[in-house]
This record gives structure tokens, sequence and C-alpha cells, in this order.
């Protein structure tokens, strides 16, 4: 610990706070559906631009958080 300046107040140390009791947490109330995509050759392709879209979106959006650096 570094030295206090000279006319500084020492704090008094805060009281821990009381802890709650353990609890359950509620599962998971959605459900999970597993298939395969039939598509034709031209959903195929649309769904590749919107995802290389998207994709491209969220990038330039990670690249500006860490631009703007800890807020």
């Amino acid at each position: 610990m570094g030295k206090r300046a000279r006319g500084a107040k020492q704090r008094e140390p805060r009281p821990f706070r009381e802890l709650t009791g353990p609890f359950v947490v509620a599962p998971r109330s959605g459900c999970r559906i597993r298939t395969r995509l039939h598509l034709s050759p031209a959903d195929e392709e649309a769904l590749r631009a919107v995802g290389s879209h998207l994709g491209a979106l969220a990038g330039a959006d990670l690249a500006a958080r860490v631009r703007i650096g800890n807020v």
C-alpha cells in the first residue's frame, strides 16, 4: 500500500454484505430444433450472400468498439 497524502482521511472499512441462501435456476424454456436445410442452388447462394453481409457488419461493429476502447 502506498503512503497517504498529508491530511487525507482514512476511510472506515465497509462491513461485508450479507449472503443470500442458495437457489435453483429454472431450466431453459426454449427448444432446439436440429435439422438440415435442403436448399436449391439459388437459395444457397442467397443465404451465403446474407451471411457474408451480416458477418461484415458484425466485424465492422467489433472493430469500431475496439477502437473506442474501455468506456
